[in-house]
């Protein structure tokens, strides 16, 4: 989900710079460029792809950004709706991401975050700090021990 336009501004500066790029378009989109740096697949399994970017790029969406945190990459989001927004202020509150308001993108607000987050060590850091985090909670036992002691 979110506001498919924001690619053209994304992929148009990906595409320029010395990073390699790999877009999941959920067949919500076709790529228009043919840029050497830039790969597109459908879907993507996102922790995976985490676990081995620089950065994750999404809609600020929980479910993006908790997989991109789960592998220790920073999130830049661009939120359009309230759980987006609420989502992308608390990566921001860690120091794990940047946002940008769906509605207030523009190639020189996305260049700078984009120079920040690939630049600037500490948001990696706080990510990494937070995979950490993640790495010490077992969701999957937790959510069991509490449907077994729901007197259903």
């Amino acid at each position: 989900s979110g506001n498919i336009k924001i690619m053209d501004i994304l992929l148009t500066l990906l595409a320029k710079m010395p990073v390699t790029v790999i877009v999941a378009t959920a067949n919500r989109f076709v790529h228009k460029d043919h840029a050497d740096n830039i790969h597109y697949a459908n879907y993507l399994p996102g922790q995976k792809m985490a676990e081995v970017a620089a950065l994750v790029i999404c809609n600020g969406g929980s479910a993006t950004a908790y997989q991109a945190l789960a592998g220790g990459a920073p999130v830049l989001g661009f939120p359009s709706n309230l759980d987006q927004h609420y989502t992308m202020n608390a990566v921001t509150l860690e120091g794990a991401g940047l946002s940008i308001r769906s509605d207030q993108v523009n190639e020189n607000r996305v260049k700078k975050a984009l120079d920040e987050l690939l630049n600037n060590a500490s948001y990696r850091d706080h990510a990494m700090r937070i995979k950490n985090l993640f790495a010490q909670y077992n969701a999957p036992l937790k959510f069991h021990q509490f449907i077994r002691s729901v007197d259903l």
